[in-house]
């Protein structure tokens, strides 16, 4: 039961974040075109600024993908050695 009461407290927790993103983004967007208004050049650098955040995330998305089991199948087998050079890493 207290781990049920936990769960649902951290997925409330994320919601509220979730939902506190997407309003400080729809407020950001507003700020943005009422400054810069609607144009050519408001929507190439969104553009810009979208394919670099895509490439970042897909980069990232992969190394997790990729290290993160093997990292573990290492730590698994070789123990604090390998502990050690984790840490040194992050």
């Amino acid at each position: 039961m207290l781990q049920s009461k936990k769960a649902a407290k951290s997925v409330f927790i994320i919601i509220v974040f979730s939902l506190g993103s997407k309003v400080l983004g729809f407020f950001r967007e507003v700020l943005i075109a009422h400054k810069f208004g609607a144009g050519v050049e408001t929507d190439i650098f969104f553009v810009a600024l979208t394919a670099i955040s895509l490439f970042t995330s897909i980069i990232i998305q992969s190394l997790n993908t990729t290290m993160i089991p093997i990292l573990s199948k290492v730590e698994s087998e070789e123990g604090k050695k390998v502990k050690i050079i984790i840490q040194i890493i992050s």
